[in-house]
């Protein structure tokens, strides 16, 4: 289903949690989702940008985004260059159920979420891409993400040591 009309509003962990939990099932491998405790702490954190996608009445996805100093425990953003400049935000895990899924859905939500992060004072939006399903290079072309590193399978990132498969840290200018 393609929609462009989409609202975005602040997700709430006691209120959301099924809908977001059921989103993480449909839209990841068991060996890919976040786990509860890790969503949870992400958006009940008071410096969160968490937000519930709704169209027509219904959530269809989520992104769970906090500043990148709140992940210091998270490998590659402690390594970046941007670490403690308090200028960016990290999504740590963004999901929308597969039937939403599409350029101009993407294109639509990726718009707002950007001009909320720029009211907020961010100029960069930092996060890891898979490259297996073509996501690093969609946000290359689309949104201008520039590709920071690599993660490779192995490296000290929980992502791609559970998930067996390399990642693109990259970065969007705001």
């Amino acid at each position: 289903m393609q929609y462009s009309d989409f609202s975005l509003e602040k997700a709430m962990w006691k209120i959301n949690r099924k809908d977001i939990l059921s989103i993480e099932k449909v839209s990841f491998p068991v060996s890919m989702r976040s786990s509860s405790l890790y969503l949870q702490r992400i958006i009940e954190h008071p410096e969160s940008l968490s937000f519930v996608i709704n169209s027509h009445g219904s959530i269809i996805g989520y992104i769970a985004a906090s500043p990148l100093e709140n992940f210091s425990d998270h490998n590659p953003c402690a390594q970046d260059s941007n670490f403690g400049a308090k200028d960016s935000i990290y999504v740590a895990s963004i999901a929308i159920k597969p039937e939403y899924r599409g350029v101009n859905n993407t294109n639509s939500i990726f718009r707002q979420v950007r001009e909320l992060f720029k009211a907020r004072a961010y100029s960069k939006a930092k996060f890891h891409a898979r490259i297996a399903n073509g996501l690093n290079r969609t946000i290359e072309r689309y949104h201008d993400g520039k590709n920071l590193f690599k993660l490779k399978e192995g490296d000290p990132f929980r992502g791609s040591k559970r998930f067996k498969e390399p990642f693109m840290y990259m970065e969007v200018t705001l």
